[in-house]
């Protein structure tokens, strides 16, 4: 994104893009340094009550379903490995943004597009898999921006069974809005200082072979396909599937189990 094009944003959006929380941030710093204690990230997160006490939910929910000598966060970490444990800290830590913006089901469409593209990632040993899972569950991430800013007009897609609307595309987005919603998360990415495997990836999710690490994006762009349970190949799909030597058969089978690895967010969460 030119510099330009960034100010515009920000300045167009100025009071509508979602923040990433403070504790997020200074975790997220806390993982670029060296020797830093997990005692030291547990502190962080006991900080702020809520989000301590949902993540020591979800670590026992996933690691300690039995309920029996309730393990710490420090625990958890040393468990579950700092990368993933960053990843639950972040989708936590951000689920008040979705709420604030009235887009639960994104929020969910999120984290099981997330899902998607980590076991990808981890099947076929293309990139990262916990690299993966931010990548997808921040692919949409400038939609609550468009929402924030334009209500209701700016309809969102309900994955839910019978309550379908429109769905924007890139170019109707520019065309109605002036800025696509790639456009918006690769700059909100930006802003918030993740790496550029996360922002390029995400600004070119749907045209994923125009990117500078053009596997990265076509994770997010298959993983996609399989959370709209999308059935009709476009000329697009058929070109990365290609690049990518799959076809939607050999992926098919992740959506069998999507649903249960989403469980502990949305029992913690409250979210039917």
């Amino acid at each position: 994104m030119e510099e330009g094009a960034a100010s515009d944003i920000e300045k167009d959006f100025l009071g509508y893009l979602p923040e990433l929380p403070e504790i997020a941030s200074q975790f997220i710093e806390l993982t670029r340094e060296l020797n830093i204690s997990k005692k030291s990230y547990a502190n962080l997160l006991l900080s702020d009550p809520v989000l301590s006490t949902r993540i020591f939910s979800y670590i026992n929910l996933v690691l300690n379903p039995s309920n029996s000598n309730y393990l710490s966060i420090n625990k958890g970490i040393s468990i579950m490995g700092l990368h993933k444990f960053k990843n639950v800290v972040i989708a936590f830590s951000l689920f008040s943004a979705f709420q604030e913006a009235n887009c639960i089901s994104l929020f969910k469409y999120s984290l099981e597009t997330a899902y998607y593209s980590k076991s990808i990632a981890a099947e076929y040993n293309l990139i990262n898999p916990h690299d993966a899972f931010l990548l997808g569950f921040l692919h949409d991430i400038g939609k609550l921006a468009m929402r924030n800013k334009f209500g209701e007009e700016y309809e969102l897609a309900s994955l839910e069974s019978g309550d379908i609307v429109h769905d924007y595309t890139q170019e109707e987005e520019v065309e109605k809005f002036k800025y696509s919603h790639s456009d918006i998360s690769e700059y909100i990415c930006k802003k918030w200082k993740l790496p550029i495997v996360v922002y390029d990836a995400i600004k070119f999710h749907h045209f994923p072979l125009t990117a500078l690490l053009p596997q990265a994006s076509s994770i997010i762009y298959l993983a996609d396909i399989l959370a709209h349970k999308n059935t009709v190949p476009s000329k697009e799909s058929r070109k990365v599937f290609q690049y990518m030597r799959l076809t939607k058969d050999s992926i098919a089978h992740y959506a069998a189990d999507q649903e249960k690895k989403m469980l502990p967010y949305l029992e913690i969460l409250n979210i039917k």
